[in-house]
């Protein structure tokens, strides 16, 4: 998890400048007092940090987990016979047949008893040693 260590270094970074930097960017510095007539309450520069951090969550939380949901997808659509998968309810099995038009997969889950369930339970794709593959070369080793 190397780069989760990188992530939250280059997220404190941001968030300290864009905090430093924001009264500059946004014109509030060097406001003086010497105005006569108070100012109601400027809710911009609120606005704009919120749109700041919002965007930062956004790219550092919610566009990685797309990209994993859309990986494990690709995967769930590659399935083939013979391959090893454990659902969500936690029952493992061994494909042996996919219907793409009604989204579900036959599992046998011992010998000579099969079960459909849908492509969306399908948890893990497992390597035929029984452990989770995954995309990450770091994960699969031992």
């Amino acid at each position: 998890m190397e780069t989760d260590g990188k992530m939250r270094k280059y997220f404190l970074t941001v968030f300290v400048l864009v905090l430093a930097l924001s009264p500059v960017v946004l014109g509030q510095e060097g406001q003086g007092s010497g105005s006569t007539t108070q100012p109601g309450p400027d809710f911009k520069p609120m606005i704009i940090m919120f749109a700041v951090i919002f965007g930062i969550f956004y790219i550092l939380v919610i566009n990685p987990q797309k990209k994993q949901q859309r990986k494990h997808q690709e995967r769930v659509n590659t399935l083939k016979a013979g391959d090893r998968v454990l659902t969500a309810g936690g029952i493992y099995g061994i494909c042996r047949d996919r219907d793409d038009k009604k989204g579900r997969i036959s599992l046998e889950i011992a010998k000579g008893v099969q079960i459909e369930v849908s492509k969306n339970a399908i948890a893990t794709i497992l390597s035929p040693e029984g452990e989770e593959v995954t995309s990450d070369p770091a994960r699969n080793r031992k």
